[in-house]
């Protein structure tokens, strides 16, 4: 069923939405085609972030999460035209 946005952390979850061969660490922050809605985007729960295993660890992972999110917001935002998302998904 088609939907204007879903977010989902577990990566079982994601998996069985998207499809097996989804991987979290491989495809966040990626526009990810799927019937599911116009733009699909992943990215890891904020728990995550804190079961870091050190403070270096920890501050990195956190700045990948801003930047997916900021990326989610230019997409919502729709700085990024359609077809240049379309073409950067092919190309990754």
């Amino acid at each position: 069923m088609p939907c204007s946005r879903k977010c989902w952390y577990a990566w079982d979850q994601a998996q069985a939405v998207l499809g097996k061969d989804f991987r979290v660490t491989g495809d966040r922050g990626k526009l990810i085609p799927s019937d599911l809605a116009a733009n699909v985007i992943a990215t890891v729960h904020q728990s995550s972030i804190l079961r870091a295993q050190d403070d270096e660890s920890r501050h990195s992972q956190l700045e990948s999460f801003i930047n997916d999110l900021r990326f989610v917001a230019q997409v919502i935002r729709g700085v990024r035209p359609r077809a240049e998302r379309a073409r950067d998904k092919l190309r990754s």
